[in-house]
């Protein structure tokens, strides 16, 4: 009674129900076992976040995002962020990567801080293993970037938009010189 499609993401905490035991307080006052089942269906690169609960009868179509501590029922659409009890459409996928996109420098100067402020030290490089495409010089890539590039089997496009992609920074050290700039 479930169906999940290819690259899907679960992570920890979420369940999926196929059946319910509510009977149990209609079977207590009126006699009858009534069972209630449905079905779960998960599209194609789909994410669904920590804690999450999908109930009987959902349906998630493909390239969509659930976030964290959604209760989610019924019909999620294609191309979309979800969220909330009850789950419900937040934004178009596309939105959604745009304001990401918008967002790395920050994201990794916010890390960068964060991290010195605790530690009293220079982070090193390897924290930032998710913002490699910030920096110009990686005519190199690491095996850890091309792991990262492997994931979800798009490789070849991950590449191509990588030696595409207009970087801010030359290397990881003007990064870390403006992010921790007083």
């Amino acid at each position: 009674m479930i169906e999940i499609g290819e690259n899907v993401q679960i992570t920890a905490g979420v369940r999926i129900l196929t059946h319910d035991y509510s009977w149990s307080v209609t079977k207590k006052k009126y006699g009858p076992v009534l069972g209630l089942a449905g079905e779960v269906h998960i599209g194609n690169n789909v994410f669904i976040g920590t804690q999450s609960i999908l109930l009987p009868g959902t349906y998630i179509g493909d390239d969509v995002i659930i976030g964290a501590g959604s209760v989610v029922k019924g019909r999620i659409p294609s191309q979309c962020v979800a969220v909330g009890n009850p789950c419900h459409k937040v934004m178009e996928l596309e939105t959604y990567y745009q304001k990401c996109r918008e967002k790395q420098i920050q994201s990794a100067k916010l890390l960068a801080q964060s991290y010195y402020r605790h530690t009293h030290q220079i982070p090193p490089e390897e924290v930032f293993h998710e913002y490699f495409f910030l920096f110009k010089e990686q005519s190199t890539l690491t095996n850890k970037n091309r792991q990262k590039m492997k994931l979800t089997g798009n490789y070849e496009k991950t590449l191509d938009v990588f030696k595409r992609w207009n970087r801010p920074y030359f290397d990881f050290e003007e990064f870390i010189k403006d992010a921790l700039k007083k």
